[in-house]
């Protein structure tokens, strides 16, 4: 079982940053590139609240010396600004690390309503995984309880209108 299964509010910001285009179909990316962009948006997130906590703390230490030397000084509210981005770039970091350990799953879970939804981009999708990851995602299907919800899909075969004898 993937770990957004396990820790779905985790990876919540996972969730809301794969939505784009709610308007119109787009082609789901395979796993190793959506798994990927998912770790450098985690990346850039836990850089950027480094870089903002650094700069408060330089700042800090500016108006720190001239206020003391002016006797105007608010120390909790300069503290208070520093514990939330502390807290914002804790929760980035551990959104990082689990954004690093998403499997197969995870990305199945997000994803499946929107293959299901569109047998065009199903077929494109089912075109593009390796054998592995199309036996993965039957039985993600299967475990999930329906895999009658699967869209039809023409794949050329005709049916025969021969009876099939058992031996």
């Amino acid at each position: 079982m993937g770990i957004f299964v396990k820790n779905w509010m985790a990876v919540l910001f996972i969730v809301l940053s794969s939505v784009v285009g709610l308007g119109s179909p787009t082609p789901v990316p395979n796993f190793e590139v959506w798994k990927q962009e998912q770790i450098v948006r985690g990346q850039n997130e836990v850089v950027k609240l480094t870089n903002k906590l650094l700069m408060s703390q330089s700042q800090d230490h500016q108006l720190i010396a001239k206020a003391q030397s002016q006797k105007i000084f608010n120390r909790k509210s300069d503290e208070m600004r520093q514990a939330d981005v502390g807290s914002l770039l804790k929760q980035a970091q551990q959104n990082l690390e689990i954004a690093k350990e998403l499997e197969f799953d995870d990305y199945l879970e997000l994803h499946m309503d929107q293959l299901m939804s569109d047998p065009d981009i199903l077929k494109e999708w089912l075109g593009n995984l390796s054998k592995d990851e199309v036996v993965e995602a039957f039985q993600y299907l299967a475990k999930r309880g329906n895999p009658t919800l699967l869209p039809p899909i023409d794949v050329g075969a005709h049916p025969s209108n021969q009876q099939i004898k058992a031996n």
